[in-house]
C-alpha cells in the first residue's frame, strides 16, 4: 500500500504511540498504598493491561490479596475478595492516575516523524483508544501529540475493551470515509 492510497489514519494510543506502562505503574502502586497492599511491578502491568481500566484494577487487586494471604485462593469471604474492594480502588485509582498522566510515561521513537509525515501528506488524524477522552487529551497534549485528537472514547461498560474497526466508524463518517482493513 502507498502513502497515496491511504484516505485517513487512525491510531491506537497506549502501547501504540506512547508506552504508558510507567503511568499505569505509578497509579496503580498508589492506589495499592491508599488500600495498605503490597506494590506491584511493571511486569505484572504488561500481562494485565489492554482490556480497559476495570479489568487491569480487578487483576491487580486479586493479584495482590492473594500474594498477602494465599490460603485465601477459592475463598468466598467477601473480606478477601477483589469485588470488595473494587469501589474504592476505583476511586484511588482515577485520582492518581489523573495527577500524574503523562509524567511517566514516553512516545515511541519515530511516532512524532511519522505523525508529522501523515499531516504534511494532508491525511486526516485520529486517536482511537479505550482511555477515557479526558486523560486521552491531557496525554497527548502532555506528549506534544495534541495535533491528533481522540476522535471517540469507547471505555463503556459493555463496549470492548480495545478498539476495533467497529469503532473507527465514528472518525470515519466524520471524514465521510467508509472505514476498512489495511
Amino acid at each position: 500500500m502507498r502513502l497515496s492510497d491511504i484516505q485517513a489514519v487512525i491510531v491506537d494510543l497506549d502501547g501504540t504511540m506512547v508506552d504508558t506502562l510507567g503511568d499505569f505503574e505509578v497509579a496503580l502502586n498508589r492506589m495499592l498504598a491508599e488500600l495498605q497492599l503490597p506494590p506491584i511491578d511493571r511486569a505484572l502491568v504488561e500481562r494485565t493491561v489492554g482490556k480497559g481500566s476495570e479489568h487491569l484494577i480487578r487483576s491487580v487487586l486479586a493479584h495482590q490479596l492473594q500474594r498477602i494471604d494465599p490460603t485465601t485462593e477459592g475463598s468466598t469471604c467477601p473480606a478477601v475478595q477483589p469485588e470488595a474492594r473494587y469501589e474504592q480502588a476505583w476511586r484511588s485509582y482515577q485520582a492518581h492516575y489523573r495527577a500524574i498522566n503523562g509524567r511517566f510515561s514516553e512516545v515511541y521513537d519515530g511516532v512524532r516523524e511519522g505523525l508529522q509525515a501523515l499531516r504534511e501528506a494532508g491525511l486526516p488524524l485520529a486517536c482511537l483508544t479505550n482511555k477515557p477522552r479526558a486523560f486521552a487529551t491531557d496525554l497527548l497534549q502532555a506528549k506534544g501529540l495534541s495535533a491528533i485528537s481522540p476522535a471517540c472514547s469507547v471505555a463503556t461498560a459493555s463496549s470492548a475493551r480495545s478498539p476495533t474497526r467497529c469503532h473507527c466508524s465514528r472518525p470515519a463518517k466524520r471524514w465521510a470515509r467508509r472505514p476498512r482493513a489495511p
